[in-house]
């Protein structure tokens, strides 16, 4: 008789942000994983009789919070060395993250819809859950681009998303949208392909041609006045890192202008990363490690846009520069 598989092989497999996940429940954002499993699985499991999100809320260090533009705390991440991490997000729901990454609980909140709640956990859960599995995870977009990975970091308003999906819509392949999972392997720095969805900026669909949104992907849910959020057909497999660009706009230049940055600034890197919760000495040490590896192996631009220039010229100019850099480098 065949011996039955272990347990948390069972379920339905997927992956994102470089680790191996399996559930019960099928998930917004989670591409089926095809070929054999890649290490250990998290197993995600949705327990919606718990709303108070367990002991930890009482007993854990709050290590980080966000409000909202009204005043109100959006996000609340908790630390316990027994129980491990507590996200709670008021009106969609708490997550509970185990010590080694290996298994997250995720609490809706009864009136949330479920894509508001599985978003939460593709762009706030998994990123800190790939942290722990020895990830570094940047606050990064990033597309794929002649077999490379090519990040985009850029602060609220620089235009990074729709940067993206115009670059999309110019031929490069969705990779991640917010969050980007990097590891070193055998010396090289190694990107991750992130969740299978991406947030629309209304305004960015405002000012697209007609259809394009629809070659994008498929709209999942839309919040009125903000965004969409859109499946996209993602890439499958970690590709290197070929590039990072730091979108500035508003910079006084006549034109989308590309300046090297030949010793970036350490500051700079450590300033993108996306998960500040985890304060360990060996995510530490990960953390500088693969900042330094950004910084001498891979390299790093200012895109500098003015106001006047829209994201599709944007894209447009981005896609020449990187098509350039990367035949430059196969020469």
């Amino acid at each position: 008789m065949t011996p039955e598989a272990p347990t948390a092989a069972r379920g339905i497999r997927s992956n994102a942000f470089g680790i191996e996940l399996v559930s019960e429940t099928e998930l917004i954002g989670l591409p089926a994983s095809l070929g054999p499993p890649a290490g250990p699985a998290t197993r995600i499991e949705v327990d919606e009789s718990n709303p108070l999100g367990g002991d930890l809320s009482a007993e854990g260090e709050e290590v980080r919070f966000v409000y909202d533009l009204e005043g109100r705390k959006a996000l609340s991440i908790r630390f316990s060395e027994n129980c491990g991490y507590l996200l709670t997000l008021p009106s969609i729901g708490s997550y509970r993250v185990q010590p080694d990454g290996l298994a997250v609980t995720c609490i809706p909140e009864q009136r949330a819809p479920a894509w508001k709640w599985q978003r939460a956990l593709v762009n706030q859960v998994l990123p800190l859950t790939a942290t722990l599995r020895g990830f570094e995870v940047l606050h990064a977009g990033a597309v794929a681009i002649e077999g490379h990975a090519v990040a985009l970091v850029g602060h609220p308003g620089a235009g990074k998303s729709s940067t993206t999906l115009n670059l999309l819509l110019g031929g490069a392949g969705f990779f991640t949208d917010d969050a980007l999972a990097l590891k070193r392997v055998d010396g090289q720095l190694m990107g991750y392909p992130g969740a299978a969805v991406s947030n629309f900026p209304r305004t960015e669909r405002e000012l697209m041609e007609p259809g394009a949104p629809e070659r994008l992907g498929v709209t999942i849910a839309d919040e009125k006045g903000y965004k969409s959020l859109l499946a996209i057909e993602r890439e499958p497999a970690p590709l290197p890192l070929g590039a990072v660009y730091f979108l500035r706009r508003g910079r006084d230049v006549a034109r989308a202008t590309f300046e090297p940055l030949e010793d970036p600034d350490p500051t700079m890197l450590l300033g993108s990363s996306y998960v500040l919760s985890v304060r360990s000495p060996v995510r530490l040490a990960n953390q500088l490690d693969v900042c330094a590896a950004i910084a001498n192996q891979t390299p790093v631009f200012d895109l500098l846009i003015p106001n006047t220039v829209t994201a599709r010229e944007s894209a447009r100019a981005l896609m020449a520069h990187v098509t350039s850099l990367l035949a430059q480098e196969r020469s």
